[in-house]
């Protein structure tokens, strides 16, 4: 998976992405904040939100420990048969400007053991972007 030279992009097209290689139930991402992806933070349930059709993740909310935020989990869905490829050997490729979204992509698939992290140190932003409504 070439992220090289990728200046990432938001947060949804980054969690579909890592998706497509999480077993179903990992937790990919964990964000912090009022709201995300059109998602209110008032809802005080830790059940699953419904974003739009996508069958990729789904995404959970709960209260942060301020009391203020939300915490929100990004979590795998696909089946095999959206992502018959899962289990496949990756590398994951990233320089100095892999950036935001493609790092978390990296960072997943890092992080939960599905594939190697090869190049540059990444740029270092690891934040996320969100469209305001």
């Amino acid at each position: 998976l070439d992220l090289r030279s990728n200046p990432g992009g938001l947060l949804e097209a980054a969690v579909q992405l890592a998706a497509q290689f999480a077993p179903p139930g990992s937790t990919l991402v964990t964000a912090q904040g009022r709201g995300i992806m059109g998602i209110d933070a008032v809802n005080d349930e830790d059940a699953p939100i419904k974003i739009d059709d996508s069958t990729l993740f789904e995404t959970r909310a709960r209260k942060s420990n301020s009391g203020t935020t939300r915490e929100f989990d990004f979590v795998a869905a696909a089946s095999d048969e959206i992502a018959p490829w899962r289990g496949l050997p990756l590398a994951v490729l990233i320089d100095s400007n892999t950036a935001s979204a493609a790092e978390l992509v990296a960072a997943s698939i890092q992080d939960l053991d599905l594939g190697i992290v090869v190049g540059q140190p990444s740029f270092g932003k690891g934040l996320v972007q969100d469209v305001a409504t």
